[in-house]
């Protein structure tokens, strides 16, 4: 208000045009929406989960968490990992890499698939250096060139590569995508879209012409979350979507795995939609590799 100096400021982006306020009922003017039909709502809704959920986006403006859902504690995530006799196991048998493009470093991690998509994390490092320089680029060149030694005694390479190029030095990021594309070097980006698979087909509508690939990231780590949730098999047994992780994996690898949780959110559009947020504290690029590397 004038008298207090206060005014409402936008912390999203819009149109331009169309104002939006999110808002809890409780501060409705008199004659709207009083404490008492908010209240009795609540009752109503109290012993259906679905309906309690509807009530906490619509009567309080609030996102709702569903309990106990798609939540990984740390110490769990530690207790799965397990000494490697090779650098690739014998259960994986294609490599694949992610790759986050930071603002002063690359992230990068190479995972190994096998059958009913079973994982194995590889290997994962941070290249230091601003991406605006090439010399960061070419030792990103070197780590996807390279042969990793398989259980068998038989060498791999990484057969295919997934670049982020939403936000950090964008440019940079088309150029190398664009250099190495033969060697099946793909540009990425993650979307806000949801229900539908994590790769749909590409677009080429970017200032170098190059197929680019935006992600359903809801899915990606909705996926990520379910198979982390999977029991460990018995020695010597495959289990479809298991995620192994090496012996070098340590808290803060595990913490960034398990950085984000889901919360459901009101839409007037969509009704009820997933949406994810991160645990505060928490870096989220191991999470977001894993995402790129199964894209």
């Amino acid at each position: 208000s004038p008298e207090s100096g206060a005014e409402w400021r936008p912390t999203a982006e819009g149109d331009g045009r169309t104002s939006g306020y999110h808002l809890s009922g409780l501060y409705s003017p008199l004659g709207w929406l009083s404490w008492e039909e908010v209240s009795y709502r609540f009752l109503k809704a109290t012993a259906d989960p679905s309906k309690l959920r509807v009530w906490v986006n619509t009567s309080l403006g609030q996102t709702w968490e569903e309990p106990g859902s798609n939540t990984i504690e740390t110490t769990a995530l530690l207790m799965r990992i397990e000494e490697y006799k090779a650098e690739v196991p014998m259960g994986a048998v294609i490599l694949t890499c992610g790759v986050d493009v930071q603002d002063d470093r690359l992230e990068w991690k190479v995972i190994g698939w096998g059958v009913d998509e079973e994982s194995w994390c590889i290997a994962a490092a941070a290249i230091q250096g601003d991406p605006a320089q090439s010399s960061v680029w070419i030792e990103l060149s070197e780590v996807l060139a390279r042969e990793w030694e398989h259980e068998s005694g038989r060498k791999m390479k990484i057969e295919a590569t997934a670049v982020d190029t939403g936000g950090h030095r964008t440019e940079y990021a088309y150029q190398f995508c664009q250099a190495h594309f033969n060697r099946r070097v793909f540009a990425v980006r993650g979307g806000n879209i949801t229900g539908v698979p994590l790769v749909t087909k590409p677009s080429r509508s970017n200032s170098y012409k190059i197929p680019l690939w935006s992600l359903c990231t809801d899915t990606g780590k909705g996926t990520v979350y379910a198979r982390l949730a999977i029991d460990r098999p018995p020695p010597g047994l495959s289990a479809p979507g298991y995620m192994h992780l090496p012996s070098w994996v340590d808290k803060e690898y595990a913490d960034q795995m398990t950085s984000e949780k889901s919360l459901r959110k009101y839409d007037r559009k969509k009704g009820s939609v997933r949406v994810w947020t991160q645990i505060k504290g928490r870096r989220n690029e191991q999470l977001d590799l894993e995402v790129y590397a199964m894209a």
